[in-house]
């Protein structure tokens, strides 16, 4: 259970500067004034490349976890709320919604794109965003 929460802090630590750069500064308190476009894609380009603080250092950890663990989950031999959680990162930031990141930003971590993979592939899942798209 530790672990798993270990994950799932690991993966909110990632999502909170995609999530400030969707919601702006004025939301965040951050400022009085909202970003332009450009500035945004700044930020997201940041987020994109930045080794000790974006998506490289949790994208490279998720992908270290799956390799020590050896079954495609992220702990065990079982879908955990681990995976289910990395599944609303790793989807969102592959979409190719999020101007500035990407739809191939998974590409250099094939353990992480395989986990999407796989827990896409769960009937509860599809069955799941079938009915909330």
């Amino acid at each position: 259970a530790l672990q798993v929460d270990s994950i799932i802090n690991s993966i909110k630590d990632a999502a909170k500067a995609i999530e400030t750069s969707v919601q702006g500064p004025v939301k965040n308190l951050l400022s009085d004034e909202s970003w332009s476009k450009e500035e945004v894609a700044k930020i997201r380009e940041r987020i994109v490349t930045n080794k000790d603080s974006g998506l490289p250092l949790y994208l490279g950890y998720l992908n270290k976890l799956l390799e020590e663990n050896g079954t495609g989950w992220m702990v065990g031999d079982s879908v955990t709320i681990a995976d289910l959680y990395a599944l609303r990162l790793t989807s969102w930031i592959s979409s190719g919604l999020l101007d500035g990141i990407p739809p191939t930003v998974l590409d250099d971590y094939p353990l992480v794109k395989a986990n999407l993979e796989r827990v896409e592939s769960i009937p509860q899942v599809q069955e799941f965003r079938k009915n909330h798209p």
